[in-house]
């Protein structure tokens, strides 16, 4: 949380499914609160230990996010830095993903109405998937086959790296190699990113 506000630049900032480490995604719209509202992180800091409040620096933190900010720490930044040049924008040649929140960023100070930040971004009014409206509401309206984005990863040079791995697997797992891989078959719809690697 501190980082998240000491750093000025929201696009280097990303919140994921796996960073808050041990953040579940249904506790995003809270720490979206904190983050945009000074008086949610102070509220939630007066729950805690005496002892950590005063290690703490986010009494000292004025900072607030914007609504803009938050759509760039949770979507728009992450896909700039992966390269999606399809993803994270609502431009000409976008794939039309979309999830729209019942909250007017116009007309709510974030700041002073977190309640009403946290209430809006527990569940998205709309969900549109590639210019379709598949959920509406909490109901699903429509399934729509998404893609596997994945790495196809292009070596210069094969340095024996796989059966070193497969050699680990042997001696430290209960699974076996040849069952941990997904293969390209498996995939509904595949979208393999090629990267050129230099050993």
């Amino acid at each position: 949380m501190e980082l998240a506000l000491l750093v000025k630049d929201s696009w280097k900032i990303f919140m994921t499914t796996d960073h808050p480490n041990g953040g579940p995604f249904t506790s995003y719209p809270r720490i979206i609160a904190w983050l945009m509202s000074r008086k949610a992180r102070q509220a939630a800091l007066r729950r805690l230990n005496l002892r950590a409040q005063t290690k703490s620096l986010l009494p000292s933190i004025n900072r607030e996010m914007s609504f803009y900010e938050i759509a760039t720490v949770t979507r728009a930044g992450q896909a700039r830095a992966l390269g999606l040049a399809q993803k994270g924008h609502l431009g000409v040649g976008a794939d039309g993903d979309i999830a729209i929140y019942n909250i007017n960023p116009e007309k709510t100070d974030p700041s002073r109405k977190f309640k009403t930040v946290r209430k809006a971004f527990r569940s998205a009014a709309f969900t549109i998937k590639d210019g379709r409206v598949v959920v509406k509401n909490g109901e699903v309206l429509k399934h729509v086959e998404g893609r596997t984005m994945w790495l196809d990863v292009q070596v210069s040079e094969q340095h024996g790296i796989r059966d070193d791995l497969k050699q680990n697997f042997k001696e430290y797992w209960t699974v076996e190699y040849e069952n941990y891989a997904v293969g390209e078959d498996c995939l509904a719809a595949s979208l393999p990113m090629t990267v050129r690697a230099r050993v």
